[in-house]
């Protein structure tokens, strides 16, 4: 009875052992196809980051700010504008468009 029960544990021992080994290589497997996974939503979340700063970036590609002008109450911001453009005249070839004053 002894050796019958040595057998059982045994035998019940290499198949726990041969279903531990599955479920490694199932996890393992799992766990490199992942990794990948991230790797590529990494990339394509920079490229994506990088899209949207192009995308930001021409928005303003018509855009000229000027500073170093002092603001005073009730000005006509759009004269001080053409004032300083008015001698770029010939250079301008586009309609200018006052878009936004800040």
């Amino acid at each position: 009875m002894l050796s019958s029960i040595s057998f059982l544990s045994q035998k019940y021992d290499e198949l726990n052992k041969a279903d531990l080994q599955v479920q490694n290589e199932t996890l393992t497997t799992s766990k490199d196809f992942l990794s990948k996974q991230v790797k590529k939503l990494a990339i394509d979340s920079q490229q994506h980051e990088e899209s949207y700063d192009d995308l930001e970036q021409y928005g303003r590609h018509e855009c000229i700010e000027i500073r170093g002008i002092p603001q005073t109450i009730g000005e006509d911001t759009n004269k001080i504008i053409v004032s300083l453009i008015l001698p770029l005249k010939t250079l301008v070839t586009q309609e200018i468009q006052v878009r936004r004053i800040l």
